[in-house]
């Protein structure tokens, strides 16, 4: 499904969130739109936000946490996850690494975005990743959406990754790593 895709959208879409009266596609500069036969009110798609954790340790290797629920369970993901309605990119890495792994964490830099998309229930949703470099204070501990803790060197990325932005993160790390060596 393509960002303008607003047809395969429509399939899980039928109603306005507003009044309930069904919903067209129409075109306008380009995309299409899902729009309100009633009142004109046009239902946007646009991409969720999620912030993600870059975690070195003394090695220089980068935390992974398997996944212990589906989406892609048992499969290597980034600390993280959604940001909450109202909060701020900062705010929200430094809640999910506290719910996730029991840490303190303080994000130093953010690094890059990368867009993805997230199978949830039977819809594909656009999300865009923020990537925090930072550290913690705490050894991390396994909560109940984490099955297991692993560090990995930036060419030892395991074959059972969650979603794409994570191996171009890792790619972008590569590239960066390299540019500080030359």
């Amino acid at each position: 499904m393509t960002h303008n895709d607003a047809q395969s959208v429509y399939e899980y879409y039928r109603f306005c969130p507003r009044c309930g009266s069904a919903l067209r596609v129409e075109k306008e500069h380009g995309k299409q739109l899902l729009v309100c036969e009633k009142n004109d009110f046009t239902f946007y798609q646009n991409p969720h936000s999620a912030t993600a954790a870059i975690v070195r340790n003394n090695e220089g290797k980068i935390m992974l946490v398997k996944r212990a629920f589906d989406p892609a369970k048992g499969m290597w993901d980034v600390p993280g996850g959604f940001m909450d309605w109202g909060e701020e990119a900062e705010q929200s890495i430094v809640r999910e690494m506290k719910e996730e792994l029991d840490v303190k964490f303080t994000p130093s830099k953010l690094l890059f975005a990368i867009t993805d998309w997230y199978p949830f229930r039977g819809l594909n949703i656009s999300v865009v990743n923020l990537y925090f470099a930072g550290t913690m204070t705490e050894t991390p501990k396994q909560d109940d959406d984490v099955a297991g803790i692993g560090w990995f060197g930036l060419d030892e990325l395991p074959e059972n990754i969650a979603f794409g932005h994570i191996r171009q993160a890792f790619t972008a790390l590569r590239q960066e790593q390299k540019g500080h060596a030359s």
